[in-house]
């Protein structure tokens, strides 16, 4: 028999603040394949279900800055022991959400930006998004041996959608990452 805990969390909600505690999905970034943001439940764009991802024992929280922005603070606990923290600040302008966010952990500092939107009142969805990473990566040497290297890399998607009236939606997205990564690695 196996059973695994998905989500379990709580918190508090009011016209400006939000607080939740527990094993919880952070999502960060508009990508709907990859998403280059989001450290911490970055979607499988390979698996069956890439939109199931699992929870992570986090706190955060959101303060509601008027109408069209807020800031979103994350900390987070890791299998290790160490710790995870994000900032994000999201505001709306006219048709377009844009958000600017950091993460800062012992082996990861990112920088990121998503912007989304509708296309010229089209009814098509555009979105890029894009991160400035930099990361300790463990290697494995030729006779086994493990080290750790310090990557710097830029990981962006473009993408957009269009909901056909029948309920069929067509989604197109690009990836290009300045650093391409074994399977291992990933």
């Amino acid at each position: 028999i196996y059973a695994k805990l998905y989500r379990l969390y709580g918190g508090y909600d009011d016209a400006l603040n939000r607080i939740v505690i527990g094993l919880q999905n952070i999502s960060m970034g508009v990508g709907h394949i990859w998403t280059p943001t989001n450290l911490f439940n970055p979607k499988n764009s390979y698996a069956l279900e890439p939109d199931e991802t699992y929870g992570i024992a986090a706190l955060s929280y959101t303060r509601y800055i008027g109408d069209k922005s807020q800031l979103h603070i994350v900390a987070s606990q890791r299998r290790d022991k160490s710790y995870k923290y994000a900032l994000e600040y999201k505001l709306s302008y006219k048709e377009t959400d844009i958000a600017l966010s950091a993460i800062k952990s012992e082996s990861t500092k990112m920088l990121g930006y998503s912007i989304e939107g509708d296309l010229a009142d089209t009814g098509i969805e555009w979105r890029s998004e894009g991160a400035y990473i930099k990361s300790l990566i463990n290697t494995i040497g030729v006779s086994g041996e493990m080290s750790q290297n310090e990557e710097e890399f830029f990981q962006g998607i473009l993408g957009a959608d269009y909901g056909f009236v029948n309920g069929v939606n067509l989604t197109i997205e690009a990836l290009y990452s300045s650093k391409l990564f074994t399977y291992s690695e990933v």
